[in-house]
C-alpha cells in the first residue's frame, strides 16, 4: 500500500509537507510497518531553478538534515535544534532526508520541486 504526503498550503500559499509519509514526487519503496524506517529515495537530479527548503522542527529533540546527491551518497548537511526553522538554498528535483539526531530514526523527507519556499514540518 502507497502512502502520500498530505500537501497543505500557507495563507502565502507555500506548500507545507508533513512527513508522516513518503514525500509525493518520485519512486518510494513502502517503509512497512517499522517506525523510524527509512524509505527508498530516488537520487537528486541537477536541478534547474533554485529553491529554499526550510525545515521546521516541532520537535523537542535536534534532528539533522542529509542531502542525497546524485550519486545517492547521503551527505550530513546540518543539525537543526528543536524549536527552529532551517532555512536551506537547494534547487528543484534535489532529495532530502531528515532523521533524529540521537537515533538517526527516520524524520522524514522531500523531493523539491519549482516551488521557491518548500517547508518541511518535522513533528
Amino acid at each position: 500500500m502507497r502512502r502520500w504526503l498530505p500537501l497543505v498550503l500557507t495563507a502565502c500559499g507555500a506548500p507545507v509537507y508533513l512527513p508522516q509519509e513518503p514525500p509525493p514526487i518520485g519512486r518510494f519503496d513502502e517503509s512497512g510497518e517499522d517506525t523510524g524506517a527509512t524509505p527508498d529515495l530516488p537520487c537528486s537530479r541537477q536541478g534547474s531553478v533554485s529553491v529554499v527548503l526550510e525545515v521546521d522542527n516541532r520537535r523537542a529533540t535536534s534532528v539533522d538534515l542529509f542531502w542525497v546527491d546524485g550519486s545517492c551518497l547521503v551527505l550530513l548537511y546540518g543539525t537543526v535544534p528543536p524549536g527552529t526553522v532551517f532555512p536551506q538554498p537547494s534547487a528543484d528535483t534535489h532529495v532530502w532526508l531528515v532523521r533524529d539526531t540521537a537515533t538517526q530514526a527516520y524524520a522524514g523527507s522531500i523531493v523539491l520541486d519549482t516551488t521557491p519556499t518548500q517547508t518541511l514540518v518535522i513533528e
